[in-house]
């Protein structure tokens, strides 16, 4: 028997409104632009559970129809299909038509604007534009005989500094160039320049390292003469004792440091600074704080040496590097929780033997709790029990025990959980354990899209015969 796949389908204009991922289907109404017939559709994607996330248009004969007509040939209500030089024979774009070698406007009286993005140009290739019409607006562009007529008539409008302006027509007028006071005017070919007279100071160089450059400047602006004076070159200074002269030509002035200080010289500024590390004292005092030797010490009565890392909020750390050695009588410790990284924490240190150590261990205040240890025994004796573990700790006897040294109980629900975890559930398979029934279960899970299992088959589309399956028809339904 042959195989018969259907896809999905209807007789509407309309898509489907859910498909399975990857599933087709196909709306057999007429179609037309604003409705969805005639068009073949596919699932796409996938939501998790097999659905498709979205429902695309693939095909269809809305579409085909519209492929069916000559190559190359603008066909109306159809899609435009080149021809085998890659040519349509006209086109037309809103209401511009191209045809053949001509760009037209068909609105009446529509104009036809060609308008380049930002800084881009109409460029004509070094061909020629004819058939232009006289400019009759300032940006009109100008034929050659409007050009040619307008520079035959073409005037020069001459502005000064003081008098009246004035127009002179190039074809029968000549422009005079004059100079004034200390101005002078030549021409070379059709070139004019314009240049200040010499005014008779020498060509020099004025001013020195130890001469300033004098001026005198005339009411045109320019020099009558030039010369230098001389400036003072040597610096006095003096100081706590002594004194000193700085010739600022050679010599160079030096900031000199003493104990403790030293000098710096950035950007034509001079730092004068107090060493960090202070070396000569034999102690220092600062407040109640005294450092002497390698003692930091109180000078306050109280007896109190605070060291306080950061004093906003009480906060910051405190770490010593080395070891702390603590030789007072006792040690309190104020913080919330204590976290210690060694592995090992030793009590009793100078205990000699184990009753030197006798009534060492933990006590918790205010709870009356304590883990204490008793030399005479050589035992630890707790006051309270160890919580979940207390009913296998207190009151057991050798009639409980199994299993050799593991003291562990022997009870029924010791066997119960062996004989639970005996099986395990495999794919497709369910155990249940029922421990009141001492029933264990096994079932056969319902296959599901995402999940394996038992399944029937329907007989409508295949066929089971000594357990080979025969699909013999694929029907996608209607929508």
């Amino acid at each position: 028997m042959a195989t018969i796949i259907r896809i999905k389908r209807s007789t509407s204009a309309s898509a489907p409104g859910s498909l399975k991922s990857g599933e087709l289907s196909y709306s057999a109404g007429t179609g037309t632009q604003a409705n969805g017939g005639d068009r073949l559709y596919f699932g796409k994607g996938d939501d998790g559970s097999g659905n498709a996330t979205t429902i695309e248009v693939i095909g269809g004969a809305y579409f085909a129809n519209m492929l069916d007509h000559v190559a190359g040939t603008l066909t109306a209500s159809s899609a435009i299909v080149v021809d085998a030089s890659s040519k349509i024979d006209v086109l037309n774009v809103d209401n511009i038509t191209i045809n053949g070698n001509t760009i037209s406007s068909t609105d009446t009286d529509g104009n036809i604007i060609l308008d380049p993005n930002g800084a881009g140009i109409i460029n004509a290739s070094t061909s020629l534009i004819s058939n232009v019409t006289d400019p009759s607006s300032a940006q009109d562009a100008a034929t050659k005989a409007y050009v040619d007529n307008a520079s035959a008539t073409k005037t020069l409008e001459i502005q000064t500094d003081s008098g009246q302006a004035r127009t002179i027509n190039l074809a029968d007028s000549d422009l005079i160039i004059h100079g004034g006071t200390q101005i002078g005017t030549r021409r070379a070919g059709t070139t004019v320049t314009i240049e200040l007279d010499p005014t008779g100071v020498a060509t020099g160089t004025y001013g020195s390292t130890t001469q300033i450059p004098v001026f005198t400047v005339n009411s045109q602006g320019t020099l009558d003469s030039a010369g230098s004076v001389a400036v003072a070159t040597n610096l006095s200074i003096a100081g706590d004792g002594g004194t000193d002269t700085v010739s600022l030509l050679s010599d160079t002035l030096t900031l000199q440091g003493s104990t403790n200080i030293t000098t710096a010289v950035t950007d034509n500024q001079v730092a004068i600074i107090l060493d960090s590390d202070v070396t000569g004292l034999s102690s220092l005092t600062v407040d109640n704080l005294k450092m002497d030797g390698n003692t930091l010490s109180s000078t306050d009565a109280s007896g109190y040496l605070y060291i306080n890392p950061y004093p906003v909020g009480d906060s910051g750390n405190l770490v010593i590097l080395g070891n702390l050695v603590v030789e007072g009588t006792t040690t309190t410790i104020n913080s919330v929780e204590l976290t210690v990284n060694d592995k090992l924490i030793t009590l009793a240190d100078s205990a000699s033997d184990s009753a030197a150590a006798n009534g060492a261990g933990i006590s918790v205040e205010g709870a009356n709790a304590s883990i204490i240890y008793n030399s005479v025994t050589d035992t630890w004796d707790l006051n309270k029990p160890l919580g979940s573990i207390r009913n296998h700790l207190v009151n057991f006897t050798t009639d409980n025990l199994s299993e050799g040294s593991t003291n562990l109980y022997y009870t029924d629900e010791r066997v119960d959980d062996r004989l639970s975890n005996l099986l395990l559930a495999g794919e497709a398979i369910d155990l249940t354990y029922d421990d009141a029934a001492n029933t264990l279960q096994v079932d056969v899970e319902v296959a599901t899209v995402t999940n394996r299992g038992a399944a029937n088959f329907d007989s409508d589309q295949m066929t089971v015969t000594a357990g080979l399956v025969s699909i013999f028809d694929l029907d996608g339904g209607t929508y």
